[in-house]
């Protein structure tokens, strides 16, 4: 299985980008391509990985470049809904420590607004 990206908009700079599949070092260039165009116009991600299966490496690497890129403006990056499997690997490596994680909705939605209220004048 390969994977699968839709980007959404959730409020007014931020972007939800849910993955399905597989986040590895054949996808991970993909999302990484995908993201350069999104993060021009971002304050903050959201990555939804509910239908994510499987991450490695490669992947962590395109999450932490996002993170990078959006902290660097003031923005953030968080991750929701993670899999037993992509928790067990993004725990283990402790690459992602100041992405938040979020189990819910609610949660998620609060961390858009505080990183909308940051990135305005």
């Amino acid at each position: 299985m390969g994977l699968e990206i839709e980007v959404t908009e959730v409020g007014n700079g931020g972007r939800c980008v849910a993955l399905r599949g597989r986040l590895d070092s054949q996808t991970a260039p993909i999302l990484d391509e995908r993201l350069e165009l999104v993060l021009k116009s971002a304050t903050a991600l959201i990555f939804d990985m509910a239908g994510l299966e499987y991450i490695s490496s490669a992947g962590i690497r395109v999450l932490v470049k996002a993170r990078k890129t959006l902290e660097a403006r003031g923005g953030g990056v968080a991750v929701a809904h993670l899999q037993p499997p992509v928790r067990r690997v993004i725990d283990i490596l402790k690459a992602v420590p100041s992405i938040d994680i979020f189990a819910d909705d609610a949660q998620m939605d609060a961390f858009i607004e505080r990183m909308q209220r940051q990135a305005q004048p």
